[in-house]
């Protein structure tokens, strides 16, 4: 993929997380709602590192055995 395909991907992803933190908060009485952000945020965390711009913490995995 293009560099500027990702720079492009990695600006509206940001969008996204931002407008989801917002949400988050903004929905502070609504509990049901608070999760599904929860959720939505967990999700853009994972295209985050699909993209490169976060790794995993490094340690035992936990299907590693002993």
């Amino acid at each position: 993929m293009d560099s500027y395909k990702i720079e492009g991907l990695m600006v509206r992803l940001s969008l996204l997380k931002e407008h989801g933190q917002a949400l988050l908060e903004q929905a502070e009485d609504f509990p049901a709602l608070q999760c599904n952000c929860r959720r939505a945020l967990a999700s853009l965390k994972m295209m985050e590192m699909d993209l490169g711009l976060l790794t995993l913490p490094a340690g035992p995995r936990p299907d590693d055995q002993g």
